[in-house]
């Protein structure tokens, strides 16, 4: 029986993939074209394989040079799928590209969700493609980000990832209230009814305190040192709040919390401040690996925006349990892990 194979194309259109581009390097520099007949083959010894059609030009260089690349493509590159597909009619599909060798000469795109360099070691007769298998030589994951799908002839992503659960927390009602010098009856009226809604309301800071009523799991308390764990206690707060600094301080006051069943929060101070990405996800991996239930990012005197929330949410912790990016609204705050 012969399928037609405007049907055959069809049924397998249906079949959602990733995107890759498939590189390799011949005597006049680097050729490379987008592909989705990607797959691992073995884990010991590493092994992928793509199947490419005998009659295009990187089939033809592959077989001679013995070398390939793979570049997996993040949501945000469908114009280098595009570009090594052919569709955007431009001379040279490496321009601009962030595209650099590293173990066989073959070119990897290093901004991509990840990049696996190989020599190949079988060549497999597939109808009218080769299965060239390749033995993995190089290979990162450059990027923590959603990948390029293709389903049905049309490009298209993931939805980022939804945390399990999103709490609302306000910091700045305690200080607002105390400048504007709202009686503390009406303030307290005020607090009680967002922690009656499930806002999680600080009704503690070193100036003062806000009396309200509530479970004690929306009520919490800035501390800056163990002694104030109890105090913040025995006032009715089951959440803590602490600004990250010396890491003997911070555990001492994890310890103390816990000793108490209460939740840690832990604000990263200046988090948005131009070039301070790397040393805001180092304090977030120390602060995981502390314990710490919760992680902040305060804006400082950098407002947050989505750009530099992205920035630094782009890369999770490392510590305990799942990371969870998820937005918290509040002044002050702009994103939050949390590690429970």
């Amino acid at each position: 029986m012969t399928i037609d194979p405007d049907t055959f194309r069809s049924v397998l259109a249906q079949w959602p993939s990733g995107v890759s581009v498939v590189t390799t390097v011949a005597g006049d520099g680097w050729h490379g074209m987008t592909a989705s007949s990607f797959s691992s083959v073995s884990m010991d010894p590493p092994l992928i394989l793509v199947c490419l059609n005998r009659r295009i030009i990187t089939h033809t260089l592959i077989e001679a040079s013995g070398v390939f690349a793979v570049s997996v493509l993040a949501k945000d590159q469908t114009m280098v799928g595009r570009r090594f597909a052919g569709q955007e009619g431009v001379t040279d599909r490496f321009a601009g590209g962030a595209w650099q060798t590293r173990v066989t000469g073959a070119p990897v795109l290093t901004d991509a969700v990840g990049w696996l360099d190989c020599r190949v070691v079988h060549a497999y007769a597939g109808g009218d493609h080769t299965i060239f298998v390749g033995a993995v030589l190089g290979a990162s994951t450059a990027r923590i980000v959603a990948p390029l799908l293709f389903h049905s002839r049309a490009w298209g992503q993931l939805a980022d990832v939804l945390p399990d659960e999103v709490s609302v927390a306000d910091t700045g009602l305690l200080s607002a209230l105390r400048n504007h010098t709202v009686s503390a009856g009406a303030a307290g009226t005020l607090a009680t009814a967002l922690r009656a809604a499930g806002v999680r309301v600080r009704v503690r800071d070193p100036l003062g305190c806000l009396t309200s009523t509530g479970d004690r799991s929306t009520a919490t308390a800035l501390v800056a040192t163990a002694d104030e764990v109890a105090d913040a206690a025995l006032s009715g707060a089951g959440v803590i709040e602490l600004l990250a600094g010396d890491p003997a301080t911070t555990k001492h006051i994890l310890d103390e919390a816990d000793r108490y069943d209460m939740t840690a929060t832990c604000w990263v101070p200046d988090a948005f401040a131009p070039g301070s990405s790397t040393a805001v996800l180092d304090a977030v991996d120390l602060l995981a690996s502390l314990g710490c239930a919760e992680i902040g990012l305060d804006e400082g005197a950098e407002a947050a925006s989505p750009a530099r929330s992205g920035s630094c949410c782009r890369t999770p912790p490392s510590g305990p349990g799942p990371c969870r990016c998820g937005s918290a609204c509040a002044t002050g705050t702009a994103s939050a892990w949390s590690t429970r």
